[in-house]
């Protein structure tokens, strides 16, 4: 039997890797395949996932020095078609570098995503707000509604992430920059909005962002990250989960209450 299951998928361009693999392919394969064989693979894909999500974090995507980054090297593996685990020929594609693009690849060569599955829909805000909520309460209100009594100049109520103030206001909005452009755009619209009527209120009012770096670097994603963090007249404070303790420092040593 010379039967193939498509359980991964792999893509590499000059900036960027994606890898991703179906949990639940694999677990099929566990009732057909010997406990050792499936755990062989199992362990297999796990680790390839983990050495690219390391690679993610630190933002080293893009060394082809190393052989797991090198088409050479999977061209390599791809020859050896009696291994358990068996890569495919690399195929060059002409395409943009887009999350959305990537969900349907993996759609159409590997499995049917589900709305909670998919890279554009992390639920990533939900995560960060409950970890910095217990860490800020003290300083700051959630999810507040910033209206006329709150900057005067606001015409329009517009939500934060949270707010607090010690004579000057500190606001804060948590941003994933991996969002679908379209949602991303009307995020960041609002936090604008609020920005540029609290620094015209006040030039002495802070605003951060508590953000997910674009996982793709050469996307449009990372454009309007990179165009955002860069502007210095907004003064936007770019901070990521790990760093919200500096913000924590800040709001105690600066007295900033809800």
């Amino acid at each position: 039997m010379d039967e193939r299951i498509s359980i991964a998928l792999i893509l590499i361009n000059d900036n960027n890797v994606f890898f991703k693999y179906s949990p639940e392919k694999i677990k099929i394969l566990k009732d057909l395949l010997p406990l050792n064989s499936y755990n062989l693979i199992k362990n297999s894909i796990q680790n390839i996932d983990r050495y690219f999500l390391h690679k993610q974090s630190n933002e080293v995507l893009a060394n082809y020095s190393e052989r797991m980054l090198d088409m050479n090297y999977f061209e390599y593996l791809s020859r050896y078609a009696n291994n358990l685990l068996v890569f495919s020929k690399p195929q060059k594609i002409e395409i943009r570098s887009t999350l959305e693009n990537i969900n349907i690849l993996f759609e159409k060569f590997i499995f049917k995503l589900g709305s909670i599955e998919k890279l554009v829909e992390l639920d990533f805000i939900k995560d960060v707000k409950r970890t910095i909520n217990p860490i800020l309460k003290d300083n700051v209100n959630f999810n507040v509604k910033v209206d006329k009594s709150i900057i005067k100049s606001l015409d329009i109520p517009t939500s934060v992430s949270f707010i607090g103030q010690n004579g000057h206001k500190v606001i804060g909005e948590v941003v994933d920059f991996n969002k679908e452009i379209n949602h991303l755009e009307n995020k960041l619209r609002s936090v604008l909005y609020v920005r540029e009527n609290m620094l015209q209120e006040d030039p002495y009012s802070s605003a951060y962002i508590i953000y997910k770096a674009p996982l793709i670097k050469n996307s449009e994603n990372n454009e309007i990250y990179k165009s955002l963090k860069n502007n210095s007249q907004l003064k936007l404070d770019f901070k990521t989960i790990d760093e919200i303790n500096k913000v924590k420092t800040f709001l105690d040593k600066n007295n900033v209450k809800p």
